[in-house]
């Protein structure tokens, strides 16, 4: 019974302790201690209420005063943090649209380049096709052999040409096809990345906005 008896007067103790506490009845130098642990917890929240208390019960409480100022200080210090976290978020932000909007260009030309190479051999293929209708046009129906012989060279130098070109423009298709997936890679790297970087602000300025609200006086 004595063990019991023992709790339950520890137990109304504190509860008494905490109803004193709340109700402002405590004296303030207590409340200047409990400011002081609640600084050393890192408990700026509580340590500006608590020293607040302290003032309003003895306002000129010199202590309590010292650390009204270090309460102070430590809070600008946490706006400052918060404040330059969010400008380096928001730098990092402003460089990676710069990049995505880079990389949308060169995708952009890569894809065009690709269109023009793929139709570039097609159209000196009708065009070599036109040079050898041409060459028989004056051969047989003209009667020009020195015209017709011209053609018919350049026809043939055409095919030679294009042939090359076949051949150069399907290795240049290889080389553009994986620019064009280098790029549309980076660009995805690049878009995750901003997305973190965005959601790490908002929760900043978040944090910002509650810790402002919290720590006023």
């Amino acid at each position: 019974m004595s063990f019991l008896s023992s709790i339950a007067v520890v137990v109304a103790t504190r509860l008494g302790y905490k109803i004193a506490e709340k109700k402002k009845w405590l004296p303030s130098s207590v409340y200047h201690q409990l400011t002081l642990a609640k600084l050393r917890d890192g408990n700026l929240r509580d340590a500006i209420r608590l020293n607040h208390i302290a003032l309003q019960k003895k306002p000129n409480y010199e202590k309590a005063l010292i650390v009204q100022d270090v309460i102070a200080m430590q809070r600008d210090a946490l706006f400052s943090r918060l404040t330059h976290d969010i400008n380096q978020e928001t730098v990092a932000i402003q460089d990676i649209a710069i990049v995505n909007r880079v990389l949308s260009r060169q995708l952009f030309r890569a894809k065009i380049v690709a269109h023009f190479n793929k139709f570039l051999p097609w159209i000196l293929l009708f065009f070599n096709i036109f040079l050898y209708l041409l060459a028989y046009f004056f051969f047989v129906v003209g009667s020009d052999a020195v015209a017709g012989s011209l053609l018919s060279a350049g026809a043939i130098g055409c095919t030679v040409l294009i042939v090359a070109l076949f051949r150069f423009m399907n290795d240049l298709q290889i080389r553009n096809s994986l620019q064009q997936k280098e790029l549309s890679t980076a660009q995805r790297s690049k878009a995750q990345e901003l997305n973190l970087h965005k959601r790490r602000l908002r929760e900043l300025q978040s944090q910002l906005t509650q810790t402002r609200y919290q720590l006023r006086i």
